[in-house]
């Protein structure tokens, strides 16, 4: 075979093979362009719940999560908790607020007349019974008058020094104060606490217990 047709056959060989290659490539672009073209408007991805929104960026209904409907009620509940224990909610009831001022003035009549040694300045505010338990003194269930007499006696014996409250205690139904006392006694200085405690009768508060121990 002549050398120059075993050469034209080569380059003619080379040719086909190379065109048969971009072919190829030119087949499979083509192909690829095409499937894509046909997926893409078909593609449905399962988008969790809890990154779905609408149009507007919201939630959708009933898509909310667990644990936002969690967060939220805890936040309602602490609002309503809060809401019970905000002072102005009783301030509102004029009942209560008749109640505090009264028990508020038979307080500051015990510790004025306390500290004056004058049993006198809150006598008028015992209960039909009072219930005393003193500190060397007497112990019992006493009628106003008994324990009038054994405030005094107790009073007499005793040179008061200094008396606060130094708690309050308000209730519907128990309210009570509490305080220091320093006081003289047969030459010697004593401290003792005081408890007060009123009870309503009637429509009227009264002194129910007091405490020197």
């Amino acid at each position: 075979m002549p050398v120059r047709l075993l050469h034209t056959l080569c380059l003619l060989l080379l040719t086909m093979t190379v065109s048969s290659g971009y072919g190829q490539e030119r087949r499979n672009r083509e192909e690829a362009r095409t499937s894509q073209q046909r997926i893409r408007p078909g593609i449905v991805r399962r988008v969790p719940e809890r990154w779905q929104v609408d149009s507007q960026g919201r939630k959708p209904r009933g898509q909310a999560r667990e644990s936002d409907q969690s967060a939220l009620g805890a936040a309602l509940q602490r609002k309503q908790s809060l809401r019970q224990l905000r002072p102005d909610s009783a301030v509102r009831d004029p009942g209560k607020i008749a109640a505090a001022a009264e028990q508020k003035r038979i307080f500051e009549s015990v510790q004025e007349g306390m500290r004056g040694e004058n049993i006198g300045m809150f006598s008028q505010h015992f209960g039909s019974q009072v219930l005393c338990n003193l500190r060397g003194g007497g112990s019992g269930y006493y009628s106003a008058n008994q324990a009038f007499y054994l405030l005094e006696n107790y009073f007499r014996a005793r040179r008061f020094v200094a008396f606060d409250f130094s708690t309050i205690g308000e209730s519907d139904t128990n309210p009570y104060a509490t305080g220091s006392v320093t006081f003289n006694a047969k030459g010697a200085r004593e401290v003792a606490q005081v408890y007060i405690s009123l009870s309503l009768a009637g429509d009227r508060w009264v002194i129910s217990q007091i405490n020197i121990y």
